[in-house]
């Protein structure tokens, strides 16, 4: 008889997109988590952030460059988790959206 109690997915890559949704769901939620990072921090990403606003504003980067910025940072970021951050409808992502993915990843 099988037991339809809790399951243990362990690492399996069902469990890793579970995971991954449940991140994307958190960020396009609007549940912060940019107020875990510290002054320190916060800084970094905003000087990398910078590194790849054309405009200079900390207002949004073009989602090909979140990957390698990510690197920078010491995050790995896939392609499909880059994919699934929330553009603002031009190919670009936020620096809110950037900087909640980044807290969202050191957990």
């Amino acid at each position: 008889s099988s037991h339809l109690g809790a399951r243990n997915f362990g690492t399996s890559s069902f469990a890793l997109k579970q995971a991954n949704r449940v991140k994307h769901l958190r960020v396009t939620r609007g549940i912060s988590h940019m107020d875990e990072l510290t002054e320190e921090q916060m800084q970094i990403v905003k000087e990398v952030f910078g590194e790849y606003d054309k405009s200079g504003d900390l207002e949004s980067i073009k989602k090909s460059d979140v990957a390698a910025a990510m690197a920078k940072l010491a995050q790995g970021f896939s392609a499909a988790e880059v994919e699934e951050l929330k553009t603002d409808g031009g190919g670009m992502v936020t620096f809110e959206t950037f900087a909640e993915a980044y807290a969202l990843k050191l957990r």
